[in-house]
């Protein structure tokens, strides 16, 4: 059963979802995108994501705890390659790409204090999805950075 996620998880900035909902549906190859804090914490989540429906249980909370689970991997994940990076001298970590036979896992920082993810069929350029990521970083850091998060603007469509 594959469920789409349209809502924010609880008291998520509308305007943040609303983006991330955006950027998904405009890139054929990204399939879903998660967005935490560095503690693994869930922030947004958007995309589709296959759950085994469970008699009695919400959908909406299959998805949500998916989306807690990848939370949870990418900070783990992030953490991981900023020790790897840091002990080999080779400067800060910017993003990390992981090759599946099916398809893309990559991460990096957005804004100051926060993680995505973004999962992508195997057609996609890994060069292009670090494009995807930074714009990602462009779009939404300034609203996911609680100390600038009054002055922030969503941005405009893109041409």
């Amino acid at each position: 059963m594959t469920i789409t996620h349209t809502q924010p998880p609880a008291a998520g900035n509308p305007q943040v979802q609303q983006l991330l909902d955006r950027r998904l549906a405009e890139v054929a190859h990204l399939q879903d995108a998660v967005i935490a804090t560095r503690d693994g914490i869930l922030q947004y989540a958007s995309g589709t994501v296959d759950v085994v429906a469970q008699p009695g249980r919400d959908p909406r909370d299959l998805h949500r705890e998916a989306g807690e689970r990848r939370s949870a991997m990418l900070a783990s994940l992030a953490s991981l390659a900023e020790r790897v990076t840091a002990d080999g001298g080779v400067g800060r970590h910017v993003r990390s790409l992981v090759e599946a036979r099916d398809g893309w896992c990559v991460i990096g920082p957005i804004g100051r204090h926060s993680l995505v993810l973004l999962y992508a069929l195997k057609s996609a350029e890994p060069g292009m999805l670090g494009h995807h990521l930074a714009r990602l970083d462009q779009d939404l850091g300034a609203l996911l950075d609680t100390e600038r998060r009054g002055t922030a603007q969503l941005p405009g469509p893109t041409a």
